[in-house]
């Protein structure tokens, strides 16, 4: 049997490794070819570019990383009084970021990876809030903040292009 390559938003229970691929992203899509045996049963192979997960090529996931260890460099540098509730709230926002461009990835269905999408827009908007305590108390300088917000401005345009590029996708695939 030769090899065929097949686009799967999740509908069959394939995983598509370009769901939400914008062009310059590696990899391919799923295909499937022979047993060399002759049995007739089939193996998926895929290529997942530089990651073996995927969502680590992405650029709104190096974004949102570069992001997490910029919140994290803050969190480090606030007073002892806000370390324990503020930096680690922030910490633990910009952790959900990531993980949930990560998890959103790995979903099957274009409705479960555009809600993750969505959480990880929701976790962004609070770390930004959790800024403002910081600079309201100053905590920290307003040229960092301002910094941060920056790339927090970045990340945003990044996941709702992400998610436009999804939405557009998945009404390709379904007409």
């Amino acid at each position: 049997m030769p090899t065929t390559s097949r686009q799967a938003g999740g509908h069959n229970g394939t995983r598509n490794t370009e769901l939400g691929r914008p062009a310059g992203c590696a990899g391919k899509a799923i295909g499937t070819e022979a047993n060399a045996e002759g049995s007739g049963a089939t193996k998926v192979t895929v290529n997942y570019g530089k990651s073996a997960f995927g969502f680590e090529d992405l650029e709104v996931y190096a974004a949102a990383r570069s992001f997490r260890g910029s919140v994290y460099e803050i969190g480090k540098k606030l007073p002892q009084c806000e370390r324990f509730v503020l930096a680690r709230q922030m910490m633990r926002a910009a952790v959900s970021l990531t993980n949930n461009i990560a998890e959103g990835h790995g979903r099957y269905t274009w409705q479960d990876t555009i809600h993750f999408f969505r959480q990880a827009r929701g976790s962004l908007h609070e770390i930004v809030d959790d800024l403002n305590p910081c600079e309201d108390q100053s905590c920290a300088d307003k040229s960092v903040i301002r910094g941060l917000k920056d790339q927090a401005i970045r990340v945003l345009q990044l996941l709702n292009g992400y998610i436009r590029y999804l939405r557009s996708s998945q009404q390709d695939s379904d007409t």
